[in-house]
């Protein structure tokens, strides 16, 4: 018989037991926990689960099932799901649950859920097998989602390609996608193949920098500003398979096609419209450049009398003054300075004119080298210390021309300020060179404008930049320049070309980009004294004869009267046009020769003139003007005056033209 448990193995075994029984309440409370976690896990995830046993018979679902199906979830509990869910009195079987039991494995499939209404909805099924531990299937799972609404976009979005494909394809305008990673030409519409002249292979099999006059890498950061939706509206030149470039405006931005990221461009042919714009552009810029000329004009018309009333004051008075002094007297050099400098400031008052166009230009016998010199005077401020300036002129040269030394000087400025422009970054050397020509037969072929004879060749060169084959036929248009805006208007060479015409001379370019370019000018020599040398080869003209002298310039009419005197003529000099009328009217034959002001107050010069020839008809007649825009020679003479002479004018000029009108008589 066995021993009897003592009391304190009885208390143990109660202490056991107690201890048993928490755990397992412990144990049966984390399992009812963990259920409930799981169940509420279940129940609040968006997709439908379902357990369903062998025989079909629903075991569990979740509330999202319940709620695709709009009925409780206990409502579901025993019944069988193909009756619940598909509405079948039998079972089906190709549902994916009998798929999964049949095969151990995952089934799926796309179907449409009933409701007890009636009402359907699309739904995407996935079953899977659940396994015993002999691993036989022993039900299964089913988890639904509700793809109604991706039904309905995966509807839409067909219908939009089906769409897109058609405008794409009927399109007139040019339309190209391409494959923003590689820049490929993914697929063109018809307007396109048209456009590019390619067929279809051929274009869709071209990237975008085969049809583009941009360098592949310059493509790229184009496509990448595309894109980022950075930059949608582009301009380009496209090529075409005939090699025709035409400028082309591209609308540009990302898409997505099929689900792939691709950029579409939509193309527009500019050319015409370019053409047509920068035709315009050169019309606005002839107005704004006539308009500048007028003002330009406006404005050196108005002062032009005044100031060269001024410089015939001075250049006069210095004459006077260097005719009263010794050969050797030190003021005679500055008055000869002051002499100087007042018949080059009457030639930049004529020069600003001619730039307005109110002067006609009038060819004389000039030193070539004198207008270089006197034009990089002007000049060598404006010009960048970085420039150098090389002449390259022998002393044997002999460099006269016949031309008017206004126009050549606008030559040079022209000449000299382009190469200027063309080192005006990184420095260079300007040369210029002066040298005689002959042209015979062979050689006058270069020049077929030239006939064969002795010319004065001039050379400007430069060591800048150079220009560009394309355009190098170009540069004489009219109002084609390269320069930015607010640096060139185009008229440059185009007036440059124009002047060497006018002289019976021609102008060539040779240029290399990167090497430089030299303008070559040809005038034809003349054998004829220039104005300075006939100055000093004789004594000035002389005469005994009676002038009546008027000019409202006090000034100007006691130097008219000084310069007079002293070549033997008897003068009487007015400052009023009425007062002189009154004394021709009252002595009309006292008098040979009437030089007479235009610019006058209460009667001007032409209507002086007028009323003197309606007095004696045959009297000669000199006007003087520093106005030229009100007359010329052309309209003096028209109105009966015998000569015409633009102030301020030098003592040499003066006398001739005197002595000339005097002796015609």
């Amino acid at each position: 018989m066995a021993d009897k448990p003592t009391y304190e193995e009885l208390e143990q075994r109660i202490k056991e037991l107690r201890k048993e029984a928490v755990e397992r309440k412990k144990f049966e409370e984390a399992l009812k926990e963990s259920e409930d976690r799981y169940r509420s896990l279940v129940d609040n995830i968006d997709f439908g689960v379902t357990m369903i046993d062998s025989d079909h018979n629903i075991v569990m679902t979740n509330v999202s099932q319940a709620r695709m199906f709009k009925k409780p979830v206990h409502e579901f509990i025993g019944k069988k799901c193909f009756r619940e869910y598909e509405k079948r009195e039998n079972i089906c079987p190709h549902c994916p649950g009998v798929q999964a039991m049949s095969t151990g494995h995952t089934a799926h499939t796309e179907t449409e859920g009933i409701r007890d209404d009636g009402s359907r909805f699309s739904a995407s099924i996935n079953a899977f097998p659940i396994l015993n531990e002999e691993g036989h299937p022993e039900g299964f799972i089913e988890i639904v989602e509700d793809i109604t609404e991706r039904k309905k976009a995966e509807k839409a979005l067909r219908e939009s390609e089906e769409q897109y494909r058609s405008l794409f394809k009927n399109n007139h305008s040019v339309m190209l996608l391409i494959d923003p990673e590689t820049a490929e030409i993914v697929d063109a519409n018809p307007a396109a193949v048209s456009f590019y002249g390619w067929d279809y292979e051929t274009l869709t099999r071209k990237k975008v920098f085969n049809i583009n006059t941009l360098t592949e890498e310059q493509v790229f950061d184009e496509i990448k500003k595309a894109k980022m939706e950075q930059r949608k509206q582009f301009y380009f030149r496209h090529c075409l398979a005939n090699g025709e470039i035409r400028d082309v405006e591209v609308y540009s931005g990302p898409i997505k096609v099929h689900g792939k990221e691709l950029l579409y461009s939509i193309v527009y042919d500019i050319t015409d419209r370019k053409k047509a714009e920068e035709e315009k552009a050169a019309l606005e810029t002839q107005l704004l450049h006539a308009q500048k000329m007028e003002s330009i004009g406006t404005l050196s018309g108005g002062i032009a009398h005044d100031f060269n009333n001024l410089l015939g004051i001075i250049l006069g008075n210095a004459e006077l003054a260097m005719d009263d002094m010794q050969e050797w007297h030190p003021a005679k050099f500055n008055l000869n300075e002051i002499r100087t400098a007042s018949l080059r400031a009457r030639d930049v008052v004529k020069q600003l004119l001619s730039f307005s166009r109110k002067t006609d230009p009038k060819q004389r016998p000039v030193k070539l080298v004198q207008i270089v010199e006197d034009a990089l005077k002007i000049l060598r401020s404006s010009i960048p210390t970085s420039v150098e300036i090389h002449q390259n002129i022998p002393n044997d040269t002999d460099d006269t021309i016949l031309a008017d030394s206004t126009q050549i000087n606008q030559v040079m400025i022209n000449l000299f300020t382009n190469a200027a422009h063309a080192m005006e970054d990184g420095g260079g050397v300007i040369t210029i060179g002066i040298e005689n020509m002959d042209l015979d037969h062979v050689s006058a072929y270069i020049y077929p404008d030239l006939s064969p004879g002795r010319y004065v060749k001039l050379t400007v060169s430069d060591t800048g930049t150079g220009i560009d084959h394309e355009i190098k036929d170009r540069i004489f248009d009219p109002y084609f320049t390269t320069k930015e805006v607010g640096k060139g208007t185009g008229i440059g060479l185009s007036v440059v070309h124009g002047i060497v015409k006018s002289h019976g001379g021609a102008i060539r370019v040779k240029s290399e980009l990167g090497k430089g370019t030299t303008f070559t000018v040809l005038f034809p020599a003349v054998e004829t004294k220039t104005d300075s040398e006939i100055e000093t080869d004789e004594k000035l003209p002389s005469g005994d004869e009676r002038i009546l002298f008027i000019d409202d310039e006090e000034s100007i009419a006691k130097l008219g009267h000084q310069r007079l005197e002293r070549l033997g003529y008897k003068v009487e000099a007015k400052t009023s046009p009425i007062e002189a009328l009154e004394l021709f009217r009252a002595k009309p034959d006292q008098f040979d020769l009437v030089i007479t002001d235009l610019t006058m107050p209460k009667m001007t010069g032409d209507k002086l003139v007028k009323e003197i020839l309606n007095i004696r008809s045959e009297i000669p007649i000199i006007l003087c003007t520093g106005f030229v825009e009100k007359i010329d020679e052309k309209k003096a003479k028209a109105i009966g005056v015998s000569d015409y002479i633009e102030k301020p004018v030098d003592k040499c000029s003066f006398s001739y033209t005197v002595r000339k009108v005097l002796d015609r008589k």
